[in-house]
């Protein structure tokens, strides 16, 4: 049993540190790609309020049909979807959600990629949207890493960076806790994949790119083009660059090691959801120091409510044993000063 928590708490540190890295890979592409966040909607509600400022709700080159500030209002409203969608089937799925989503994640993410580099496009919307379609993909990885057995956020490093400064405190005035000292390891592995994640994205689309002279392995070259083509002096990258191709397949290896991450997630952790008992409630603390939750039965929770009600009512009756002295204090004080006048 307590090889089996080692694993567990393990797989937890590695799959932590695979979902963080996968999101700061997407963020970066998406960012080259679309200028926009996939996985961090703290970036896109900036991204929102700035183009409001900036370019207000006229239309630009970039949205091509709707203005700055629509385009990330609907990614947003996008990665809701995506919650709403994983919370519903997450009602009917409790212990699969994650397997039953890891086909549909990845196959979605994989044909958008796919389609991208084909260069076909839909009429009716332009390339730069179709981060609508990847960010409900990753509204369901992040609310199964939140809700599932990591129960921690893996796209975002802010509020690892701020438990890890306060376990570090704690630390250095002796009052750092066994519970938070088990946390520290999956916080700094998310803060260092996201890092990571991000400088693999950024390599990636740097070599991703062609030099821009048409001369030099291009795709343009047959044509005998000269100067710049990928992209011209005016930024626009001519159709036989081969640098918008590859460019469109980085996130391709990102929908099976999704798709492998959720079907972990669930083998591993289902089986401790099925070991609890229906009548148990999960305490804070494991009385062993373990991973494993510390249950509480039915018995101790109906001697718990009875000790929350006794000491309900010795509070309710030091309260009006109080009121009742300040009354009579109150009442003496009139008395006195009828008395008096």
């Amino acid at each position: 049993m307590a090889a089996e928590t080692v694993v567990r708490v393990r797989l937890r540190l590695v799959l932590a540190g695979i979902m963080a890295f996968m999101a700061g890979w997407v963020d970066v592409v998406c960012m080259s790609r679309y200028s926009a966040f996939a996985t961090m909607m703290t970036g896109n509600v900036l991204y929102l309020g700035r183009t409001i400022a900036v370019t207000g709700w006229q239309v630009t080159e970039k949205t091509e049909w709707l203005p700055e500030p629509i385009f990330y209002l609907s990614i947003i409203v996008a990665y809701v979807f995506g919650l709403i969608v994983h919370q519903a089937m997450e009602r009917r799925l409790p212990q699969w959600t994650a397997t039953a989503f890891a086909p549909v994640l990845a196959l979605g993410i994989m044909a958008l990629e796919l389609f991208e580099a084909s260069g076909s496009t839909a009429s009716f919307l332009p390339p730069r949207w179709n981060v609508m379609l990847i960010a409900p993909i990753f509204a369901v990885q992040a609310n199964i890493a939140l809700r599932g057995g990591l129960g921690t956020v893996t796209s975002m490093a802010t509020g690892h960076i701020h438990s890890l400064s306060n376990y570090a405190v704690q630390a250095c005035i002796g009052e750092l806790s066994v519970e938070n000292m088990k946390k520290i390891p999956v916080s700094a592995a998310i803060v260092v994949s996201l890092a990571l994640g991000a400088l693999a994205g950024a390599y990636a689309v740097n070599n991703a790119k062609d030099p821009p002279q048409c001369s030099l392995g291009t795709g343009c070259e047959h044509l005998g083009l000269s100067g710049n083509c990928c992209p011209t002096d005016d930024g626009v990258f001519l159709g036989c660059c081969r640098s918008s191709k590859r460019a469109h397949l980085l996130l391709l290896p990102v929908g099976p090691v999704l798709a492998l991450t959720l079907l972990t997630h669930d083998l591993m952790f289902r089986k401790r959801q099925e070991e609890l008992p229906d009548d148990a409630l999960l305490s804070p603390r494991s009385a062993s120091g373990s991973e494993s939750p510390q249950l509480l039965s039915a018995q101790e929770l109906e001697l718990a409510g009875g000790s929350f009600s006794v000491c309900s009512q010795r509070s309710l009756s030091s309260v009006s044993s109080r009121l009742e002295e300040n009354i009579e204090d109150s009442s003496d004080r009139s008395t006195a000063r009828a008395m008096a006048d």
